[in-house]
């Protein structure tokens, strides 16, 4: 699997928690275990993430993981406000 299907996994497990809290808590954690698992691949979630607020496109396998990470928040938010959280 790619380094973007890893952080999917991350987030699919993390969006089966109860709430908006123990969700991003549990995407933390599962992220926190791909990096101390893979610290290269977690180095590049990070350098993805930094280069994208700094407006760097250094090529489209970041960008994947980028948003995909933000189609996570975007999705646990929603979900949270329609529960009423």
């Amino acid at each position: 699997a790619d380094i973007r299907d890893r952080v999917a996994e991350c987030a699919a497990t993390a969006a089966g928690e109860g709430s908006l809290l123990t969700q991003l808590a549990a995407f933390t954690s599962e992220l926190g275990r791909l990096g101390a698992a893979e610290p290269a691949l977690m180095k590049m979630v990070v350098t993805a993430r930094i280069d994208h607020h700094r407006g760097v496109h250094r090529h489209e396998a970041a960008a994947s993981i980028v948003s995909t990470v933000h189609a996570f928040y975007d999705s646990v938010v929603v979900d949270a406000v329609r529960r009423g959280e």
